[in-house]
């Protein structure tokens, strides 16, 4: 836990970083970055409402750009640091320890960017969308469930969601299959690179905009990422062109909360 929060720029001086980039791992240097781009961490007790207490984590970041730098404030600092404190967070409870997590982010022109080849292969995957569905020849069973799907059309978003090799890939891929003649479908094999909701919307917004539908993409280009803003933009894409996505995540998504008409369908 020390570790993940003694993560400042202090611990990463450039000077030594010059001599050592030639030779240094990827895994090493994402560990450099990671310390590079925070400028410092700030821990607060607040009191709230009827004198309960909380300890407020706030990492503060920099960067020269600032989309590049919310992704990389997101998956590399903060998202280490929940994970850490998601494992501890009931022994804490139970020792009356509440904890909050924030993050901010400076833009500073003067900094090196992140090196391309390592945002590539780690930060930059593209959400790659196909028509193409995963096979279900010989799909057999689950009608009950595949009924239950189909009956819940009028929901914003459906979450299957249920352990491991359960079959829930196999049942989506069916599901979509039904809804090719009512839905323009797409499916995405592996959202597991994208860790937020404004990430999410992000990678949505450029696939929509290469589709000839630049609205998403144009708000967030001139007014930035108010999500309440892009979700109500993302609904009325999909509603007015009859557009249905699938996403496969290994990850509880971050987007539950984009719909107010959610269905929860846990796989037995």
């Amino acid at each position: 836990m020390a570790d993940e929060l003694d993560i400042t720029y202090k611990r990463a001086p450039e000077t030594l970083f010059d001599i050592l980039k030639k030779d240094m791992p990827d895994y090493s240097l994402l560990q450099w970055l990671k310390h590079y781009y925070t400028a410092g961490v700030l821990i607060d007790t607040i009191t709230e409402a009827k004198g309960k207490k909380r300890t407020s984590i706030e990492i503060h970041c920099r960067y020269p750009k600032e989309e590049v730098g919310r992704k990389i404030t997101e998956v590399l600092i903060s998202t280490p640091v929940e994970e850490t404190l998601n494992e501890v967070r009931y022994i804490l409870l139970d020792c009356g320890l509440r904890l909050k997590l924030d993050h901010k982010i400076e833009i500073d022109p003067y900094l090196e960017e992140i090196p391309e080849h390592i945002y590539d292969k780690y930060l930059g995957q593209k959400l790659k969308i196909s028509m193409e569905l995963p096979r279900t020849k010989g799909f057999v069973g689950r009608n009950t469930e595949l009924k239950n799907l189909l009956s819940s059309l009028d929901k914003n978003v459906i979450i299957i969601e249920g352990i491991a090799g359960i079959g829930k890939s196999y049942i989506a891929a069916k599901f979509a299959e039904e809804l090719k003649e009512q839905y323009t479908v797409y499916w995405y094999g592996n959202l597991s690179e994208v860790s937020t909701l404004s990430s999410v919307l992000n990678k949505i917004s450029i696939f929509l905009k290469e589709k000839g539908k630049p609205k998403l993409s144009n708000s967030i280009e001139h007014f930035g990422y108010d999500n309440e803003v892009l979700i109500a933009l993302l609904k009325e894409e999909l509603n007015s062109n009859n557009l249905a996505l699938f996403f496969v995540t290994t990850h509880p998504p971050p987007y539950k909360f984009i719909a107010d008409k959610t269905l929860y369908y846990p796989t037995q």
